[in-house]
């Protein structure tokens, strides 16, 4: 962990030797992939951007439900692009005095400046970002979010060489400043049937195919509305079964359709997400915001 002056622990930073996985071991999200990898290799190429005098802020914001992945995603960049990770710990950053939260903020976003080529990843940001507008927020939750807002436009890639990334659950009570802080808004959706199945594959290939008799396409129908950490239990359910029952036919597809038929294992992300992009560009519209510009739209796959 990097340690600070005050004894707090702001950040827990990963070597990526210590990943133990990949993109490879990440079924589906090509396009998110893609995309992120193409800004962490922008991390070498800083002498060429300060060359051109082109200041990329180097932020991205990932959004969407529970459990599709958004942490792994980030943790499987550091190690795709060999970048150590530093997390900022939310927990610590926040304090019941909040004038302390405040000061929190801009010391460690200062301390982790000090370092170079690394991403910065920021989970549960919405603990930090929420709208300056909610009803009875204190004065000091308003200082907060400007002290916030101050730092992210502070750091940037081209002159700090550090990728940002973001990530919520929560897209609908972030504050509206904070959609102008990020380069690219990034939907982290539910997985598609074709992105199902290969979660499926990938959920279940270090186990022996003489265990495995599936038909992926099947359940990959059949789990409809089902996020990657659904589909994980899914598989950890039907592992279970066929290690403690010696009488348990290995894993196959009725065992695993009876699982979802009998709701033993059932989707934990049936809440609906805003589609964030849309809720940016009709406050935008509204306000008549001169920053509307449909350039500034983020990948959304």
């Amino acid at each position: 962990m990097e340690k600070f002056d005050n004894g707090k622990d702001f950040f827990q930073k990963v070597e990526p030797l210590n990943i133990k996985f990949s993109f490879n071991d990440i079924g589906g999200y090509k396009n998110i992939k893609s995309t992120l990898l193409s800004y962490a290799k922008l991390l070498k190429k800083v002498d060429i951007l300060k060359t051109w005098k082109q200041d990329i802020g180097g932020r991205i914001l990932l959004y969407g439900p529970p459990g599709t992945g958004k942490t792994t995603l980030v943790k499987a960049l550091a190690k795709e692009t060999n970048l150590s990770l530093y997390t900022l710990d939310v927990t610590y950053i926040l304090s019941k005095y909040l004038a302390e939260t405040g000061k929190n903020i801009v010391n460690a976003f200062s301390r982790v400046k000090e370092n170079e080529r690394i991403i910065l990843f920021i989970d549960e940001f919405d603990s930090l970002a929420k709208t300056r507008e909610s009803t009875g927020d204190h004065d000091e939750h308003k200082r907060i979010v400007n002290t916030l807002l101050q730092a992210l436009d502070n750091i940037s890639l081209t002159e700090n060489q550090i990728l940002l990334i973001a990530a919520t659950n929560f897209e609908s009570i972030l504050d509206n400043a904070v959609w102008r802080r990020f380069d690219l808004l990034i939907k982290v959706g539910l997985p598609e049937y074709s992105s199902r199945k290969k979660i499926l594959q990938v959920l279940t290939k270090t186990i022996p195919t003489k265990e495995l008799d599936l038909d992926y396409g099947i359940i990959a129908k059949k789990t409809d509305g089902w996020s990657g950490a659904d589909l994980k239990r899914l598989i950890t359910k039907a592992v279970v079964d066929r290690l403690v029952n010696d009488d348990q036919p290995h894993i196959n597809t009725a065992r695993l359709t009876h699982i979802i038929d009998s709701k033993i294992v059932t989707s934990t992300s049936l809440r609906k997400s805003f589609d964030f992009e849309e809720m940016r560009i009709k406050a935008l519209k509204e306000k008549n915001n001169p920053l509307f510009d449909n350039t500034f739209l983020g990948e959304n796959h």
